[in-house]
């Protein structure tokens, strides 16, 4: 066999093993590429239902917050002490003292309900489950956010208009902590300057502990969540605030999942009833994970 004919010959038997090689190689990318597909699938699917459960869980434990203000601003109690005036205050002490006995209870029913107060204008009173506050500078100084002073706690969180005050600082009881507020002006159908408040702060932590939880657990992820009528941040856990400005100018309202730079999946669910957005984010290393169970 001449030289031509052994190249010739050579050839045909690399480019037959080439194409043996190529063959399982070409079926291990598409086998990885579905397999890869496939816990993408599977991640999507599962921290999108833990991210509704979540968001489902938060707004029934909301709402229950809404029919206990309902149900306290029709209390005859509350709103026969509404009308009584700062020169009135001595005379009703006895009766103060029973309504905060009476609505004692309402605190361990839900506990987002454990730091509620109303706040009497007219007598210039804040009343919590079990106590009154004749002077609120004395509740103040125990129970305060650390970016209002007295004066403007009374007009930010006392004069505020239903709805809810975005994430702040908060000091109770000399822990410092997290809070987002929910306002309900006092009497049920104040539609102008309202004659009382009840108040409720809510600790970030017990909001993130229903959100976090399968996130977390699961996905190794983090959550926020987003008033979209103002903008402003209502609660975040595993994420700096500085980091969900530009995250949040790439959410859509319209599709549920986008990637990030560094792989990061977003899930996004809306809510109609807050106008409030939730966003999780799952690690890329997680779809990794997936793909090697």
């Amino acid at each position: 066999m001449n030289l031509a004919e052994f190249s010739k010959v050579f050839r045909r038997f690399l480019l037959s093993y080439l194409i043996i090689l190529f063959i399982p190689l070409l079926a291990g990318l598409i086998s990885y590429h579905v397999s890869l597909k496939t816990a993408e699938k599977y991640s999507i699917m599962n921290s999108t239902q833990v991210l509704h459960e979540g968001k489902t869980i938060l707004e029934q434990r909301l709402d229950e917050i809404n029919r206990f203000a309902n149900q306290l601003a029709t209390n005859s109690d509350v709103n026969t002490l509404l009308n009584k005036n700062i020169t009135e205050k001595n005379k009703i002490v006895s009766s103060m003292k029973q309504l905060s006995t009476d609505i004692s209870p309402f605190a361990s029913t839900n506990d987002f309900l454990e730091d509620f107060y109303i706040y009497f204008r007219r007598m210039d009173i804040v009343m919590v489950p079990g106590s009154v506050y004749y002077r609120p500078y004395h509740f103040y100084q125990e129970y305060h956010y650390t970016d209002f002073t007295f004066s403007e706690w009374k007009t930010e969180v006392l004069s505020h208009h239903q709805g809810m005050l975005p994430r702040k600082a908060f000091v109770m009881d000399e822990r410092n902590t997290n809070v987002i507020t929910y306002i309900r002006p006092l009497p049920m159908n104040s539609y102008s300057k309202s004659m009382g408040s009840i108040v409720v702060p809510i600790e970030s932590s017990k909001i993130n502990n229903l959100l976090m939880g399968g996130i977390s657990t699961q996905f190794n992820g983090w959550v926020y969540i987003m008033d979209e009528n103002n903008g402003h941040i209502v609660t975040t856990n595993g994420i700096d605030e500085s980091e969900i400005s530009p995250i949040h100018s790439r959410v859509s309202m319209n599709d549920n999942r986008l990637y990030l730079e560094d792989g990061t999946l977003l899930i996004t669910a809306h809510s109609d009833k807050y106008n409030w957005t939730y966003v999780a984010g799952i690690p890329s290393k997680t779809l990794v994970r997936q793909l090697r169970r």
